[in-house]
């Protein structure tokens, strides 16, 4: 299988712990010998006092893990991600993505992942819109 090769030939793993349930990927990929399994998680998400070997804690701005995972990584490394932006970021770079579940991102398929994205992220925005305007507009609610 795809997954099989791709530990094979592979010097690390990064786990966007921002994104991912680390437990169970670490389970399954911490096992392959010769691969490194690194997660980057921002302090937000950090449950342990104590992060673990092989743990990156970063602050909590906004991307901030995506951006320390896109720097650390070199060619050839695995990136496990539910962001299709990080996955975008990673195949650019000539690295292999993936989701938890075991999705591989490719070049063929992440455009159209980060339009459909977009749209629905139009979508969110135009029914909140839509949900302010009415309530602006009924009269208010009175108590008796």
């Amino acid at each position: 299988m795809l997954i099989e090769y791709w530990l094979e030939n592979t010097m690390r793993i990064f786990i966007d712990g921002d994104a991912c349930s680390m437990k169970k990927i670490k389970q399954k990929f911490g096992a392959k010998e010769n691969a490194e399994v690194v997660t980057v998680v921002s302090i937000e998400n950090c449950t342990d006092i104590h992060p673990k070997p092989n743990t990156i804690v970063v602050d909590s701005t906004p991307q901030a893990a995506d951006i320390e995972i896109f720097n650390r990584m070199k060619q050839g490394d695995i990136v496990i991600t539910k962001d299709y932006g990080l996955a975008s970021l990673v195949l650019g770079k000539n690295g292999k993505a993936m989701s938890p579940n075991g999705f591989i991102y490719t070049r063929k398929n992440i455009g159209m992942l980060l339009q459909q994205r977009y749209v629905n992220g139009v979508l969110r925005s135009e029914s909140v819109r839509k949900k302010k305007r009415k309530a602006k507009h009924q009269p208010p609610i009175r108590s008796a």
